[in-house]
């Protein structure tokens, strides 16, 4: 992972060095921890936060505002175990997950962020962007974390007989999406090329399957059939904790609101310089 994190950095640092003088760049990389807000809702201080790490290029217009493409991996997980939420505790569902973003944003600095001056500069700032994202929710059956998504937990890809036609209960959903990406954070400037920065970003996506869970339960035995045992386990596994099943068509989850996902960075900036900045 850290190699692939220079391999990327390396290829922007060949990029710059392509584009012409008169312009301000910057590249970052970046890491620190994340979690998530989904179906399996539990405490901040309970151990579901995992790690995190961003790359970034950023051409700067000014002193003020800037244009950044980046790439992140945002990983998470969640045990309803750890809820303090009776319902919860008893439903026994889990998952982890690790979220590939590729964003562009706009950044806005509120001080002018001067560093080739030669002096310690400083300034919040905030940003708001678009990103393409990747993932796959992932659960521990028999000792091994295996992909959920084409077990179909909550009867996706199965087919139904309606009359005398046959339809899909539900199409697979997919393992991509978007995400509008919000975030603030402090940077300051430990010379006049290199800077630190702590950021706090939140992202909406647009999808309710970063958790696998979002209807209702399924007939385990249609699964045990068409999909496998560890199907018909991982769908419903309350039966662990009361003893017995959820009864067909009662709530799983909720389709209400989407899945979204955070994280607190550490970046440590290198402020490229140029000929004729405007610094």
């Amino acid at each position: 992972m850290i190699m692939g994190q220079f391999k990327f950095l390396f290829i922007l640092f060949f990029l710059v060095n392509k584009i012409s003088f008169g312009q301000s760049f910057e590249i970052a990389c970046g890491f620190g921890v994340s979690s998530y807000q989904g179906d399996i809702m539990v405490p901040l201080g309970s151990g579901q936060v995992k790690l995190a790490n961003n790359q970034s290029f950023k051409f700067n217009f000014n002193s003020h505002w800037g244009l950044k493409a980046s790439f992140s991996q945002i990983n998470f997980e969640a045990d309803d175990a750890k809820s303090g939420d009776k319902w919860q505790i008893e439903r026994n569902l889990s998952f982890e997950n690790s979220v590939k973003e590729i964003g562009l944003s706009l950044e806005f600095n509120f001080w002018p962020y001067k560093p080739f001056y030669n002096r310690v500069v400083q300034s919040p700032y905030i940003s708001i962007g678009v990103a393409r994202i990747l993932f796959c929710p992932l659960a521990e059956y028999k000792g091994q974390l295996i992909p959920l998504q084409p077990l179909g937990t909550e009867g996706q890809g199965l087919y139904r007989r309606v009359g005398s036609s046959i339809s899909v209960y539900e199409n697979e959903y997919p393992l991509s999406g978007w995400a509008l990406p919000i975030s603030i954070g402090y940077r300051i400037s430990l010379n006049k090329y290199v800077g630190f920065a702590t950021e706090l970003n939140y992202a909406f996506t647009n999808t309710d399957y970063l958790d696998d869970i979002s209807g209702k339960y399924f007939d385990p035995q249609i699964l045990a059939i068409y999909k496998g045992r560890s199907s018909e386990f991982l769908s419903d596994k309350s039966s662990i904790v009361t003893g017995e099943s959820r009864a067909v068509g009662t709530q799983r989850g909720s389709n209400s609101y989407l899945d979204n996902y955070w994280s607190l960075m550490f970046r440590l900036i290198y402020q490229i310089p140029s000929r004729n900045c405007f610094y």
